[in-house]
């Protein structure tokens, strides 16, 4: 996020995430769902806001820090 101006669409997250090795469709061992944990689980804590793209069919969302990432 920080590197790509502290906003990034969605797809470009999961598609850097796979590049780690971390597949948001499946589960993993130690972080379970991890598409629900960036989208539910880090928003919830506010460290991430998780928010629709305008204009955009079919809708696009984005990350960017929360309020909590900028405490912290």
């Amino acid at each position: 996020i920080f590197i790509k101006g502290n906003c990034i669409r969605e797809d470009l997250l999961y598609s850097f995430l796979e590049k780690l090795g971390l597949d948001v469709r499946a589960e993993h061992g130690l972080l379970g769902n991890v598409k629900k944990l960036i989208t539910e689980e880090f928003v919830r804590q506010k460290y991430l806001e998780y928010r629709e793209i305008p204009n955009t069919q079919p809708p696009e969302y984005e990350f960017l820090w929360g309020p909590r990432a900028f405490m912290e």
